[in-house]
């Protein structure tokens, strides 16, 4: 399985390499320690002059828990995603596992995080966007970033069923954003 996975990420970054020389928009996102920014090609990557690294907190995005966040990519408005820090209350133990009696399951936190947050999906689609009409590979009309948080509390989130956040909050964070 790590074989799978490492050739998963070579061939990922290989298509990085591509389509960053082919002149093309490209961003990877990871978990802050993730593996993936030890491999060879990551770290070339990084270190060409036209791509940036951008560390943030996902409850920033209106995530349920502190999750460090990695993305690079070969454009300057992914740092229009920078936000490193985090002052909200978070459960103390928001990562450990517990037992749903209502479903009969184990809920594991990391499973959940791994998906998008409805926010942070649209962020990276209009960085995205701002960078493709910036470089005039299309024109259209740019909705506004949508709104971070980064106080309040997020204690008692992580039993939120994950949809809450994700999906189901997909329709709402069109509308806030004035997308149709």
């Amino acid at each position: 399985e790590v074989e799978r996975g490492n050739a998963c990420a070579d061939w990922s970054l290989d298509y990085a390499e591509k389509a960053d020389n082919a002149g093309n928009l490209f961003m990877i996102r990871n978990p802050r320690r993730s593996y993936l920014r030890r491999f060879q090609k990551s770290v070339e990557l990084v270190q060409r002059p036209n791509w940036k690294e951008i560390e943030y907190k996902a409850c920033n995005h209106f995530g349920a828990r502190c999750k460090s966040q990695w993305t690079a990519g070969n454009f300057e408005e992914l740092e229009n995603i920078h936000e490193p820090e985090c002052v909200h209350l978070h459960d103390r133990d928001e990562w450990k596992p517990w037992f749903d009696v209502r479903t009969g399951k184990w809920i594991y936190p990391a499973e959940e995080e791994a998906e998008y947050i409805a926010t942070l999906a649209f962020t990276y689609a209009i960085v995205l966007t701002m960078a493709a009409v910036r470089l005039g590979k299309c024109k259209l009309r740019v909705p506004r970033m949508p709104k971070i948080d980064r106080s309040g509390s997020r204690c008692g989130w992580g039993k939120y069923d994950p949809q809450v956040l994700r999906v189901w909050a997909m329709p709402l964070q069109a509308k806030v954003l004035g997308l149709e």
